[in-house]
């Protein structure tokens, strides 16, 4: 089928793309990311590599949210028609809003999983950036667990619009599952605002794999 082609795809070329660059992923918690599927993944955004790196964690049944200059990239956007990607246009919010409620459908639809950075942009610095509201009201719709996966210095290996890619290792956290069931509009700044500060605390305060695991 064509879903389990894909999944062979995704299991295997993120890694190789990031080994053939010589970049290391020191993985913690990586057992949240299988705890519960389907999930919304959510990773911090600095640049074009991190994406890959959630990819490689993730591993398989998912697609993804990205910004509609990809839909164009020679590999980026490929890659994005094959997993079924949607691309969304930030400059026009009815359109944008359009691409989420079509994502919100798929992942119903065929019980996929999503990867969405939810700052929404690339960031220059080391500070996580405010979080937009969209994945988590799709979250909210869907009833589906949001799963942060929290990456300490991929700015090592590439810069925010760098388009060379430098050997090192990067630190990925993930965190447990955050069920989102019983969630309604009234909850979703407060739940933003928690879930950004859990990017804040673990940048601050780098777990161990026994912390993950208590």
């Amino acid at each position: 089928s064509k879903r389990r082609g894909l999944n062979l795809l995704t299991s295997t070329w993120p890694h190789l793309l990031l080994q053939t660059y010589g970049v290391r992923l020191n993985v913690v918690g990586e057992h949240n990311a299988r705890a519960q599927r389907p999930a919304i993944f959510l990773f911090n955004h600095r640049n074009n590599v991190d994406a890959f790196i959630a990819a490689a964690v993730v591993r398989d049944n998912y697609t993804f949210v990205a910004k509609d200059d990809l839909r164009s990239h020679p590999v980026l956007g490929t890659f994005g028609r094959l997993m079924d990607g949607v691309f969304i246009d930030r400059s026009d919010s009815a359109s944008a809003v359009r691409s989420l409620k079509e994502a919100e459908e798929m992942l119903k639809a065929k019980n996929l999983s999503l990867i969405i950075a939810p700052e929404g942009t690339r960031r220059d610095t080391h500070e996580v950036g405010p979080f937009k509201k969209g994945p988590f009201h799709m979250a909210m719709t869907t009833g589906l667990p949001l799963v942060p996966i929290v990456i300490r210095n991929a700015d090592d290996v590439a810069g925010r619009n760098s388009s060379t890619v430098n050997p090192g290792t990067v630190d990925v956290a993930v965190l447990p599952p955050i069920p989102t069931a019983g969630w309604t509009i009234r909850d979703l700044v407060r739940e933003v605002k928690q879930i950004r500060q859990q990017y804040l605390d673990t940048l601050d305060d780098w777990p161990t794999e026994e912390d993950l695991r208590a």
